[in-house]
């Protein structure tokens, strides 16, 4: 599924594109969380990312012939251009060059996940170190300056550090225990590679434990009810760790008491976090409280908008031919809504949208975004991809990242998280380890499939052949 010709063998260019690759991936990812503490009308970060994706295809420019999705690219590329012609309003210019940069950024991902070179260990490790300094600098930040300021000194919108609202914080920290499931899945087969031993395992299986309950704790300050999407990655860095601890090999007469004593602290650990950690926090929790009134009550003012916002696309969306092929623009949907009439259906929640008459206003949700300002062959086109690397990652029983996948998509229903960079950094690492993943795969699900079909025949035909033994008169074996 994943097939290309290899990069031309140039090991100087090799090095200097993959470490080029992690400091990219680093830096944006810990100035993106930094960069709104300075106040601009778009994020500044918008602006960083528009250097990079060129940056990286004037770096890369000689493999542009190779790129598996010519095609897709030269298409894209028109797009873009009839966006850019469409534009109109003060955010238009840059946000096309934005989403410009963004995609030749994913493209050259692309190029370089399918390069069989690439080392993708390191990659999880100065990405995992990056969002672990942005995760404990917040956590200092809500310490030492949110709690003592009070709440309704920041707006009362919840914590969202220096992000540019609460729930793109949340999804960071979604990405955060991605990368920690990651780290772990990349911990276990250095285990099983002899690479770590014991003592490793219990120091990163306490660390990863105390991170998650500090990630817990500030996506809880966040009021954000999009964590729940991410929760259920939790389970695979249990899985990731206690596989980890139970593949120690350690040698010597004392083998299986060192053994079992490490597996026993990596078990206590996930006893204490569970008991002491998640049942509080489930049982008197804010968040909580907001999804189980959400449950109750069916809507909310904040959801109760946000659906309004998209249905409000949809509208403009099929307003005219124009729109429906083309597009409105980018940054156009406020300026749209204006002209068409459907901004005054938002007056019932002038607290959520003050804004919206004279400032940029997104649609609160990453794909109407795309439907909406985008043309239809765009849209339709990343559909297609996000689907593809979903049903990839089930197809090569990479089961977390679907995970986190799908944890994405139903978070970016709600909220326009692309105007955050980190967001592309987020599916860059899902295309780099979906590939790297399902090249080293040995097992995928119709092998799956295939050894749990023939273990029914087989025991069908056992429990055939002991009726027809018993119908003979004689009993079956004890076999």
């Amino acid at each position: 599924m994943f097939t290309v010709s290899p990069l031309p063998r140039n090991t100087c260019a090799e090095k200097f594109f993959h470490y080029l690759f992690m400091v990219i991936f680093t830096s944006v990812i810990v100035i993106n969380a930094f960069s709104g503490a300075i106040t601009t009308k778009a994020p500044v970060t918008v602006g960083l990312f528009c250097i990079v994706g060129p940056l990286m295809v004037f770096f890369y420019y000689n493999s542009y012939a190779k790129l598996p999705c010519r095609l897709f690219l030269g298409m894209s590329l028109v797009s873009f251009i009839v966006s850019a012609i469409m534009m109109s309003g003060m955010y238009s210019a840059v946000f096309n060059f934005y989403y410009f940069s963004a995609v030749l950024f994913l493209a050259v991902v692309v190029r370089m996940a399918l390069s069989s070179t690439y080392p993708m260990r390191s990659l999880i490790v100065s990405v995992y170190a990056a969002v672990n300094f942005v995760m404990y600098s917040s956590l200092v930040y809500y310490v030492l300056i949110y709690l003592p300021g009070g709440v309704k000194s920041y707006g009362g919108f919840g914590y969202s550090f220096f992000f540019d609202d609460k729930s793109h914080y949340t999804i960071f920290l979604g990405f955060y225990i991605y990368m920690t499931a990651l780290f772990a899945d990349n911990l276990r087969h250095d285990v099983v590679g002899g690479r770590a031993g014991g003592g490793r395992v219990v120091l990163h299986s306490i660390h990863m434990l105390f991170a998650l309950v500090i990630t817990l704790i500030l996506s809880s300050s966040t009021f954000s009810r999009l964590i729940v999407f991410f929760l259920p990655l939790v389970v695979f860095v249990f899985y990731f760790m206690i596989d980890a601890a139970v593949s120690v090999k350690i040698r010597g007469p004392r083998r299986r008491i060192l053994t079992g004593r490490i597996s026993f602290m990596v078990y206590f650990c996930l006893a204490v976090f569970i008991a002491f950690i998640i049942i509080p926090m489930v049982i008197e929790n804010a968040t909580v409280r907001r999804i189980t009134r959400l449950a109750e009550n069916g809507a909310d003012a904040a959801f109760e908008s946000h659906i309004l916002l998209i249905k409000l696309a949809l509208t403009s969306k099929f307003e005219s031919i124009s729109n429906f092929i083309w597009g409105v623009g980018l940054g156009n949907f406020q300026i749209e809504i204006r002209d068409n009439g459907l901004l005054q259906y938002l007056t019932r929640y002038k607290g959520n949208f003050s804004h919206a008459t004279g400032s940029y206003l997104p649609v609160h949700s990453v794909w109407a975004t795309i439907f909406i300002e985008m043309n239809i062959f765009f849209f339709s086109m990343i559909m297609m991809f996000v689907f593809y690397i979903f049903l990839s990652a089930i197809f090569y029983l990479n089961i977390h990242t679907a995970g986190f996948v799908a944890g994405i998509f139903l978070s970016s229903m709600f909220y326009t998280t692309i105007n955050e960079p980190f967001y592309f950094i987020m599916w860059a690492v899902i295309i780099m380890y979906s590939v790297s993943w399902a090249q080293r795969s040995k097992v995928n699900l119709l092998d799956l499939l295939k050894v749990v079909r023939t273990d029914g025949i087989t025991r069908q035909s056992s429990g055939i052949a002991a009726v027809r033994v018993v119908e003979h008169g004689d009993e079956p074996s004890g076999t």
